[in-house]
């Protein structure tokens, strides 16, 4: 009977997943957001914690937010990072949004 509630009560905390959100941003604050309004994200799957998001991917975020803008000036760049954790594995997303300057 105490194996099995000992089972049980690890399957429960293995199964449980949490989440943190991590907002950041840059550039200011911004008195007038006239443009328009640009979104990109990258995300990976992390087990174990042992592949992160990459620097490489991340700096791809900024070039996205450019090109959706023509090649423009983004202004008011905003970041949120987000990691979930389920088990042994761990879903990174980074979420950049921002305006395109007139």
């Amino acid at each position: 009977m105490k194996k099995i509630a000992f089972l049980s009560i690890a399957a429960m905390i293995a199964l449980a997943g949490c989440s943190a959100t991590l907002p950041v941003q840059t550039g200011g604050l911004i008195q007038k957001n006239s443009g328009k309004r640009v979104e990109a994200s990258v995300s990976s799957v992390n087990v174990l914690g042992f592949t992160p998001i990459t620097l490489a991917k991340s700096e791809g975020i900024l070039t996205k937010l450019q090109a959706d803008c023509g090649g423009s000036k983004v202004t008011g760049v905003t970041t949120n990072f987000k990691r979930r954790m389920v088990a042994l594995i761990i879903i990174e997303s980074l979420e950049a949004s921002g305006y395109c300057a007139d």
